[in-house]
Parts: C-alpha cells; structure tokens; sequence
C-alpha cells in the first residue's frame, strides 16, 4: 500500500474517532430501564442490611441510584480511596513495586506506626499517609 492511501486512510480512522457521537434512543425505554436499575441497586444496598448511594456521571448528566439518595448531596473527603488509587497508578506506570521501600524521613509523625521505612504493602497496613503523598 502506498504512503499517500496510508495517510488517508489513517486520518479517515482518526478524524471520525474525533467525530460526536450521537444516539437517538427511545425515551421511554431508557427511562424504563433506568427506574429497573435503580430498583436493583437499591435492593442490593437492602439486602446487604446497609445504607448507601452510588452516583454515575455522563457529561453532563448525573443519576443517584440506591436506598439513601440524600447522602449523594452530602461532601466527604477522599479518605483511604486516594491511597488505594494512587497506590494502583503508582503499581500501573512502575512508580512502585510490592517490594520497594519507601525511606522515612525521619520527621516526627502523627502516629508512630509511621516512623519507620515501609513497603507499599507495610503503608497500606498502617494506613501511612506520608508515604502515598512521597509516591504522589
């Protein structure tokens, strides 16, 4: 194949990847399976004897499902889901390894679980911030 249909051919594939993507679906039916979804979610947060809410957002549009849709309105800080996130990134693009040592510092800390030098697996452990802010 030549260059020039090569080129064309790729910019086609590319140009069209760029292109909005548009569904026309059936109102009704969405709407349906959505209030079927949500009946579901809320049933597994039921039968799991425990309150909670799971929030989906697409563009621009945003749908609560579960047994406690007032807790979506209400803020929370990321808490241990940052350490869990960053440490798989950090996993992902070989910023860490399961036997890699992260040095303490030697500063004082909040808990003295934390003074020491860790793996990711001894941070995960001890919850040790310090250590998923050195690998942030």
């Amino acid at each position: 194949m030549n260059i020039k249909a090569l080129l064309l051919i790729t910019s086609a594939i590319f140009i069209s990847a760029c292109s909005p993507y548009i569904v026309s679906a059936n109102p009704n039916h969405s709407a349906s399976k959505s209030d079927e979804n949500a009946e579901k979610i809320k049933n597994l947060f039921n039968e799991a004897h425990t309150t909670g809410v799971l929030v989906i957002q697409q563009g621009q549009t945003q749908q609560s499902y579960g047994n406690d849709l007032a807790r979506a309105s209400t803020e929370y800080v990321p808490a241990s889901t940052f350490k869990m996130l960053n440490a798989l990134i950090g996993l992902e693009h070989h910023k860490a390894t399961t036997t890699a040592v992260f040095k303490w510092d030697g500063q004082k800390r909040l808990f003295p679980e934390w003074e020491k030098n860790m793996t990711l697996g001894d941070a995960m452990k001890a919850s040790a911030i310090p250590v998923y802010q050195d690998l942030a």
